[in-house]
């Protein structure tokens, strides 16, 4: 399931961040961006090799937020279900 979209470029701003820390000073920076993609992809978060479309974007998360909303709502019934069976 994706969960979030980048781009190569923000992760390559984000991994010019995370070299300044001091567990990853002197780890090359393609490396940094190579834990990071795998560390996207492990969460769900799609990794793209073009610029994100806004459009495309706004779609997306548009249709991520009803999907997320709809799975509150069924966790939340099946909350409301298990309550009533144990009064």
């Amino acid at each position: 399931e994706i969960v979030g979209k980048l781009s190569v470029k923000h992760l390559y701003e984000i991994a010019k961040v995370k070299s300044r820390d001091k567990a990853l000073q002197h780890v090359e920076l393609e490396h940094i961006c190579r834990m990071l993609i795998k560390t996207c992809r492990t969460l769900g978060i799609e990794v793209q090799y073009h610029d994100l479309n806004p459009d495309e974007l706004k779609e997306f998360l548009v249709a991520r937020k009803e999907k997320v909303d709809a799975q509150l709502k069924e966790l939340a019934d099946k909350k409301a279900a298990k309550m009533l069976r144990t009064t």
